[in-house]
């Protein structure tokens, strides 16, 4: 099980398209699989979350052949493991993760041949936020024998 869940992680399909002035647009759906890391002796985010997708846009423009530009805009969303949310003695719980992802890098590409080695320098704004909530059982009112 571990083994499906490590290839599982990097299960990723894309699609790209080419214009004629060197710029490929393209987008990809992913298998996104929370983990603890290398730590699996303590409580981490693969406890909380279960498996979720992802998608993305992406873009890449060739100003010459040896350089180029690129982008992503990507969108994840990770739903709550029941178990461990399982308030149900409590109330009713609403528990999800959500990341969004905006990259820039510049690639440099040593040669212009089919196998193109490069060297890139991204940068990337992440945004992680988590919903929680919580609508407690109302206790039925106590009533009094007259």
């Amino acid at each position: 099980m571990k083994r499906i869940s490590f290839f599982a992680l990097f299960l990723l399909i894309t699609i790209a398209s080419h214009s004629q002035n060197g710029l490929f647009i393209g987008g990809g759906l992913s298998l996104i699989s929370p983990s603890n890391g290398f730590d699996k002796d303590h409580f981490g985010f693969n406890d909380v979350a279960n498996t979720g997708g992802g998608i993305s846009i992406n873009t890449l423009w060739f100003f010459n052949p040896l350089l180029s530009l690129g982008s992503e805009l990507g969108y994840a969303y990770l739903p709550k493991d029941k178990d461990t949310w399982n308030q149900s003695r409590r109330g009713n719980i609403k528990v999800n993760y959500k990341m969004t992802k905006l990259t820039a890098q510049g690639n440099f590409y040593f040669n212009d041949e089919k196998i193109r080695p490069y060297m890139g320098v991204p940068s990337a704004f992440i945004t992680y936020a988590t919903l929680l909530i919580l609508t407690p059982i109302t206790p039925a009112p106590l009533t009094m024998p007259r």
